[in-house]
Protein backbone atom coordinates (compact mmCIF):
# COMPACT_ATOMS: atom_id res chain seq x y z
CA UNK A 1 0.00 0.00 0.00
CA UNK A 2 3.26 2.47 0.78
CA UNK A 3 4.42 2.02 -2.83
CA UNK A 4 1.18 2.63 -3.86
CA UNK A 5 0.71 6.18 -2.34
CA UNK A 6 4.74 6.87 -3.31
CA UNK A 7 3.65 6.38 -6.97
CA UNK A 8 1.24 8.51 -6.94
CA UNK A 9 2.97 11.33 -5.30
CA UNK A 10 5.42 10.63 -7.31
CA UNK A 11 3.63 10.86 -10.58
CA UNK A 12 2.40 14.25 -12.75
CA UNK A 13 -0.95 13.99 -11.49
CA UNK A 14 -2.66 17.21 -13.45
CA UNK A 15 -6.55 18.66 -12.79
CA UNK A 16 -8.45 17.64 -15.57
CA UNK A 17 -9.85 20.63 -17.39
CA UNK A 18 -11.58 20.95 -20.67
CA UNK A 19 -9.49 21.15 -23.90
CA UNK A 20 -9.66 24.28 -25.60
CA UNK A 21 -9.34 24.34 -29.35
CA UNK A 22 -7.44 21.39 -29.07
CA UNK A 23 -5.34 22.59 -25.74
CA UNK A 24 -5.60 20.69 -22.57
CA UNK A 25 -4.94 23.54 -19.88
CA UNK A 26 -3.41 22.54 -16.38
CA UNK A 27 -5.38 25.05 -14.61
CA UNK A 28 -8.84 26.39 -15.40
CA UNK A 29 -8.02 29.11 -17.68
CA UNK A 30 -12.00 29.46 -19.31
CA UNK A 31 -11.88 32.95 -18.02
CA UNK A 32 -8.42 33.81 -19.78
CA UNK A 33 -9.91 32.34 -23.01
CA UNK A 34 -13.14 34.26 -22.57
CA UNK A 35 -10.87 37.81 -23.88
CA UNK A 36 -11.51 36.72 -27.38
CA UNK A 37 -15.15 37.13 -27.29
CA UNK A 38 -14.12 40.94 -26.61
CA UNK A 39 -11.88 40.49 -29.52
CA UNK A 40 -14.25 39.41 -31.53
CA UNK A 41 -16.73 42.05 -30.31
CA UNK A 42 -14.34 44.31 -31.43
CA UNK A 43 -14.19 43.74 -34.80
CA UNK A 44 -17.75 42.80 -35.19
CA UNK A 45 -18.11 46.84 -34.40
CA UNK A 46 -14.91 47.56 -36.29
CA UNK A 47 -16.16 46.09 -39.34
CA UNK A 48 -19.24 48.70 -39.17
CA UNK A 49 -17.06 51.35 -38.84
CA UNK A 50 -18.19 51.56 -34.89
CA UNK A 51 -14.96 52.90 -33.73
CA UNK A 52 -16.70 54.08 -30.38
CA UNK A 53 -18.39 50.74 -29.68
CA UNK A 54 -15.26 49.07 -30.59
CA UNK A 55 -13.18 51.03 -27.82
CA UNK A 56 -15.74 50.35 -25.82
CA UNK A 57 -14.82 46.38 -26.08
CA UNK A 58 -10.82 47.59 -26.13
CA UNK A 59 -11.19 49.67 -22.72
CA UNK A 60 -14.07 48.05 -20.64
CA UNK A 61 -13.76 44.39 -22.11
CA UNK A 62 -17.00 42.32 -20.62
CA UNK A 63 -16.93 38.95 -21.44
CA UNK A 64 -13.35 37.64 -19.20
CA UNK A 65 -13.50 38.27 -15.50
CA UNK A 66 -10.62 38.39 -13.00
CA UNK A 67 -12.22 36.79 -9.88
CA UNK A 68 -15.84 35.80 -10.98
CA UNK A 69 -17.73 35.34 -8.43
CA UNK A 70 -16.17 37.58 -5.69
CA UNK A 71 -16.19 41.03 -4.40
CA UNK A 72 -13.57 41.47 -6.46
CA UNK A 73 -14.79 40.96 -10.01
CA UNK A 74 -14.13 43.10 -12.38
CA UNK A 75 -13.13 42.56 -16.57
CA UNK A 76 -10.07 41.61 -17.58
CA UNK A 77 -9.48 43.83 -20.88
CA UNK A 78 -7.31 44.11 -23.93
CA UNK A 79 -6.23 47.51 -23.29
CA UNK A 80 -5.33 45.91 -19.58
CA UNK A 81 -2.89 43.49 -21.54
CA UNK A 82 -1.34 46.48 -22.76
CA UNK A 83 -0.72 48.94 -20.72
CA UNK A 84 0.38 46.09 -18.32
CA UNK A 85 3.00 45.41 -20.52
CA UNK A 86 5.93 47.21 -19.05
CA UNK A 87 5.33 45.26 -15.70
CA UNK A 88 4.24 41.67 -17.16
CA UNK A 89 6.78 41.71 -20.00
CA UNK A 90 9.75 43.75 -18.89
CA UNK A 91 12.89 42.33 -20.17
CA UNK A 92 10.99 39.85 -23.27
CA UNK A 93 13.44 40.28 -26.48
CA UNK A 94 10.24 41.29 -28.65
CA UNK A 95 8.82 43.81 -26.04
CA UNK A 96 12.10 45.31 -25.23
CA UNK A 97 12.66 45.98 -29.41
CA UNK A 98 9.15 47.64 -29.47
CA UNK A 99 9.32 49.79 -26.57
CA UNK A 100 12.81 51.29 -26.99
CA UNK A 101 11.72 51.98 -31.12
CA UNK A 102 8.35 53.78 -29.73
CA UNK A 103 10.00 55.26 -27.06
CA UNK A 104 7.18 54.14 -24.33
CA UNK A 105 6.39 50.35 -22.75
CA UNK A 106 2.51 51.03 -23.59
CA UNK A 107 3.00 51.48 -27.37
CA UNK A 108 0.29 49.13 -28.75
CA UNK A 109 -1.85 50.93 -26.06
CA UNK A 110 -1.48 54.37 -27.52
CA UNK A 111 -1.71 53.59 -31.41
CA UNK A 112 -4.66 51.92 -30.96
CA UNK A 113 -6.41 54.49 -28.82
CA UNK A 114 -5.37 56.65 -31.26
CA UNK A 115 -6.66 54.22 -34.39
CA UNK A 116 -10.03 53.78 -32.96
CA UNK A 117 -10.42 57.53 -31.50
CA UNK A 118 -9.35 59.20 -34.86
CA UNK A 119 -6.78 61.14 -33.35
CA UNK A 120 -3.07 61.93 -33.33
CA UNK A 121 -1.82 60.50 -36.68
CA UNK A 122 -5.57 59.09 -37.81
CA UNK A 123 -6.61 62.22 -37.17
CA UNK A 124 -7.07 62.47 -41.18
CA UNK A 125 -7.21 59.16 -41.78
CA UNK A 126 -9.96 57.06 -43.46
CA UNK A 127 -12.24 54.44 -41.90
CA UNK A 128 -10.52 51.56 -43.49
CA UNK A 129 -7.11 53.01 -42.00
CA UNK A 130 -8.04 53.21 -38.38
CA UNK A 131 -9.90 50.26 -39.06
CA UNK A 132 -6.64 48.14 -39.63
CA UNK A 133 -4.40 50.13 -37.24
CA UNK A 134 -6.68 49.66 -34.51
CA UNK A 135 -7.32 46.07 -34.97
CA UNK A 136 -4.03 45.02 -35.89
CA UNK A 137 -2.04 46.82 -33.57
CA UNK A 138 -3.34 44.59 -30.38
CA UNK A 139 -1.31 41.79 -32.03
CA UNK A 140 2.03 42.83 -31.32
CA UNK A 141 4.07 41.86 -28.58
Amino acid sequence: MLSLGLVLLSSNVHASFDPITGYAPNTDVVQHSRIDLDQAAMETALAANDFERAYAWYKGGGNSLKSPGTVNEKARTIKGFSTDAGAKMNGRRWFELYKNYWGRPDYADAFTTAGCNGTDQFATADPAGRREFCKKRLCLP
